[in-house]
């Protein structure tokens, strides 16, 4: 439980042997490579940055064309009209492949990958290149079919020598507007109208005129909303150019799905390897874009990187067969940044979760994962604060915990866990069952109703002060032992002054002073005890004002500091009050939940009546469904900032850098022991 110790490691490795070094800590996956001093070496000249010939181009080429084959099988799974295939390409793209580190090889050894991607490559070209022609195509009958009944070749509808012929669209409601206008202002004679068809709000017709008049008559068509319709095709009638078209996409189509085959018995006898070449590319790539940054004489190459304690064993055997090799292994100097390891028991670990969310400790702090993984779920569980929404958030993340193996995701599903189990507790003790109403229960089912009330401690919605008192109660212990960590640390770190003069009069004062205030508002207290305490806070605000702010250098600087000392004590009262943010949504959780049962109650009524049970179980779904999502997001949130606010802020930083060690990172494969 807590940040794991690491060893420096320096390496310098001749030429002759680089490489294969280089593939074996890649193998061995337990060195992080500090870049940050690479470049501080580089700087000051004492080495060059080793620079490559091989570009990256090619490997970043291969692992396209693999993602996108991958891509397209999502699509294809649903084209695919044979139920066996579509299984197969599932499976291609959805399951990653368990294989031994000998069939991984063996894959990656027995494929001509070269002419396979190849032609991966072209498939997905040529289809591009089909379906792109396919929709222009498409376009292209849409836009003529209205003038489909079009007798003559559209050859004909061009300007002669006196004469222009020109095609328009123009709105059906603006049509006799724009004619009427025209026989106003032009001749009849020396134009002439022939109309086509008429399709949804548009008509299409031909207008002859003589050139002298066109322009006049283009400008009243513009005036009304029309505007003319250019056929791009040269020659042939409107129905034989839509046929031409549909004969095209026809045997496109007929391209389209012997390129579909393609890709399923490309999948089918080529899958595994292809997903084994593509980890193996991204392999090479990262080692490849590794070696840029390390740096190098002529003869020699250096590396400098961090290795976690437990793992030193493990990389000198690995190294041990080479020759040309000079390693290093040291504990980190006052002047190093090692990045961070954490280690902590499997109930624990998912709570890393939310220390990387804040941010991780510097190498030298506490790791608060421990800290906040017990008090994380309880606050949780007052938020959601009901028995069958625990039920329901526990069994869902069991079910989810087979389908999410490792990660984030994992993690966020295990802390749901074990937050699903105080909720169960905690809506035992308040007696709380999906918002069902204590009373009705008495009256309906009593003997349900005594079982039941053999655990409950109190009921929030009949006393909202006891939660009140229980948050604020939650408050003083947090805070207060948030002051607790920071006295240990000053303790551990010799600072003996600051522990016990500022550090330990913060928890007399927040343990006091919380006994004094809730005085004030009917917690009874004995006159000598609330002297006592009044005398403790007292001589505690007195230490802070004493000895606070001492190392500043002007009377001004001391002076304020020593008010900010004080003044600090109303932030304490304020961090408490924030714990009563537990009693907002675990009342708003109760609640609406009652409210969903009431509303259901009401649409199913007294009588008898499927459609009004059927909505009233839909409603009821519905609402406590939402309900349990919401105040799950509610209670996540509340309960993480009660962590960053209140209680990190008194004794954890964090701004660590991350331990990640150079390794081969899977995506498709899983590599399990031969």
């Amino acid at each position: 439980m807590s940040v794991n110790k690491v060893k420096k490691v320096e390496l310098i490795v001749h030429n002759l042997e680089y490489q294969e070094v280089v593939s074996t800590l890649q193998e061995s996956g337990v060195i992080h490579i500090d870049y940050d001093a690479l470049d501080s070496l580089e700087k000051s000249n004492i080495f060059q940055k080793n620079s490559l010939n091989e570009s990256e181009d090619f490997y970043r080429s291969i692992l396209y064309s693999i993602d996108k084959l991958i891509q397209r099988a999502k699509n294809l799974e649903v084209e695919l009209n044979d139920k066996s295939r579509a299984e197969i390409v599932n499976k291609f793209f959805s399951s990653k492949e368990h294989l031994s580190r000998t069939e991984f090889n063996r894959l990656i050894e027995s494929t001509n990958f070269t002419s396979l991607i190849s032609e991966i490559e072209k498939l997905l070209e040529r289809e591009k290149i089909l379906i792109s022609e396919n929709e222009k195509l498409v376009d292209r009958i849409k836009a003529l079919t209205p003038l489909e009944n079009l007798s003559i070749p559209v050859s004909y509808i061009a300007d002669t020598e006196n004469v222009a012929i020109r095609l328009f669209v123009i709105s059906k409601s603006k049509f006799m507007n724009f004619k009427n206008e025209l026989d106003k202002d032009i001749s009849s004679p020396l134009y002439e109208i022939y109309l086509l068809n008429k399709v949804d709000n548009n008509i299409y017709f031909i207008i002859l005129s003589f050139h002298n008049i066109f322009q006049d008559i283009y400008t009243i068509l513009r005036k009304n909303g029309g505007e003319e319709f250019n056929i791009i095709e040269k020659e042939g009638l409107i129905s034989q150019i839509i046929n031409s078209y549909k004969n095209l996409i026809n045997k496109n189509n007929d391209e389209l799905s012997r390129i579909k085959t393609a890709f399923y018995e490309i999948i089918e006898l080529h899958g595994k390897s292809l997903k084994a070449y593509y980890d193996d590319t991204f392999a090479k790539l990262m080692k490849l874009k590794n070696e840029e940054k390390f740096i190098s004489t002529d003869s020699t190459r250096y590396l400098v990187g961090w290795l976690v304690e437990k793992n030193i064993e493990k990389l000198s055997s690995a190294l041990e067969r080479f020759d040309l090799i000079f390693l290093k292994i040291s504990d980190p100097s006052p002047d190093d940044n090692p990045p961070v390891n954490l280690s902590n028991p499997s109930l624990v670990e998912p709570y890393e979760m939310l220390t990387e969310l804040y941010s991780l400790p510097k190498y030298h702090e506490i790791d608060p994962t421990p800290l906040i993984s017990w008090i994380f779920p309880i606050l949780f569980g007052i938020c959601l604060g009901d028995a069958g929404y625990g039920v329901v958030l526990f069994f869902g993340c069991l079910l989810a915990r087979k389908q999410f193996k490792t990660g984030v995701t994992r993690q966020l599903i295990d802390i749901l866990l074990q937050s699903g189990v105080w909720t169960v507790v905690f809506g035992i003790i308040t007696g709380s069952y999906f918002g069902t109403r204590l009373d009705l229960l008495a009256v309906k089912v009593p003997y349900l109703y005594d079982f039941v009330m053999k655990f409950v401690v109190f009921v929030p919605l009949d006393n909202p002060m006891k939660l009140l008192v229980l948050a604020l109660q939650i408050g003083i212990f947090q805070v207060s032992f948030s002051f607790s960590v920071a006295m240990y640390l000053q303790i551990k770190s010799k600072n003996y002054l600051k522990a016990f003069t500022q550090t330990f009069a913060y928890i007399v004062i927040t343990i006091t002073g919380s006994l004094l205030v809730s005085s004030m508002f009917g917690f009874y207290i004995k006159p000598n005890i609330k002297l006592i305490l009044g005398i403790c806070s007292g001589l505690s605000l007195a230490s802070l004002l004493i000895f606070s702010a001492n190392t500043e250098k002007t009377a001004f600087e001391k002076g304020l500091g020593k008010f900010f000392a004080a003044y600090n004590v109303a932030g304490i009262m304020g961090d408490i009050l924030s714990y009563s943010r537990l009693l907002a949504l675990g009342l708003s959780s109760s609640v609406i939940a009652m409210v969903a049962n009431i509303v259901a109650q009401l649409i199913r009524g007294s009588k008898f009546n499927p459609i009004s049970w059927i909505f009233s179980v839909i409603i009821l779904v519905a609402f406590h469904g939402l309900n349990i999502a919401l105040n799950c997001l509610g209670g996540f949130v509340h309960s993480m900032r009660l962590q960053f606010v209140e209680f990190f802020k008194n004794f954890y930083e964090g701004g660590g850098k991350p331990f990640l060690p150079f390794k081969r990172v899977y995506k498709y494969s899983i590599i399990v022991k031969d």
